[in-house]
């Protein structure tokens, strides 16, 4: 090899070796861009999903809340058994149905929810069954 190749060879390394970096870079970039917007369409799910999660929860909170309160006024109203007592407690009585039929509903939701939460979701299911020991609570009252 004369000099000359060397040269030309030198400046051909000098010349391909940006353009190399610059389409490494190229694909590298659009690798990221792909990995990014699929994070982001995967986070935008988990903040949707976990808010909608968190309404049920609370929803379901405060319809047991409802219940149980509506069954302390029921005792209460039957034990005092002032004017119009009757009335009111089947009024209360049918109130507390309907919130149970209510919490049925937010059981459906909440395990489908809890069933794309898979660190937790067992756990939820469970803690939401023992609170009032499943269907043998909601039987007992209906």
């Amino acid at each position: 090899m004369n000099e000359s190749t060397i040269e030309i060879l030198k400046l051909v390394a000098s010349f391909l070796t940006p353009l190399i970096v610059l389409i490494l870079g190229i694909a590298i970039n659009r690798k990221l861009e792909i990995a990014k917007t699929a994070l982001s369409k995967e986070k935008d799910w988990q903040n949707w999903w976990a808010s909608e999660f968190l309404r049920v929860c609370r929803d379901y909170n405060s319809c047991i809340t409802d219940i149980v309160v509506g069954l302390y006024q029921w005792a209460q109203i039957q034990e005092e058994k002032l004017p119009g007592w009757e009335d009111e407690a089947e009024k209360k009585l049918n109130s507390v149905r309907q919130a149970m039929r209510e919490l049925q509903r937010l059981e459906w939701e909440i395990q489908n929810y809890a069933r794309f939460a898979h660190n937790h979701g067992g756990a939820v299911l469970e803690n939401a069954d023992n609170l009032f020991g499943g269907d043998r609570f909601v039987s007992d009252v209906s």
